[in-house]
């Protein structure tokens, strides 16, 4: 108890790095107008539910 796992704390900040860079890309995307966020803006509850269902699953799967 109390112990970290070093491999969980690297590859949390990979998922957390990834996860910033997509979603800059995805704002600069749309001031460029690539893309239409309204859809985006309408489903980001769908994005809190993905990343707890993997953090239930992930720490489940590890344990």
């Amino acid at each position: 108890m109390g112990q970290s796992n070093p491999m969980m704390n690297i590859s949390g900040r990979i998922v957390a790095g990834v996860f910033l860079i997509l979603l800059g890309v995805l704002f600069l995307m749309q001031q460029l107008g690539i893309i239409q966020l309204d859809i985006i803006a309408k489903l980001w509850p769908l994005a809190i539910i993905v990343v707890g269902v993997v953090l239930v699953f992930g720490w489940s799967k590890n344990r």
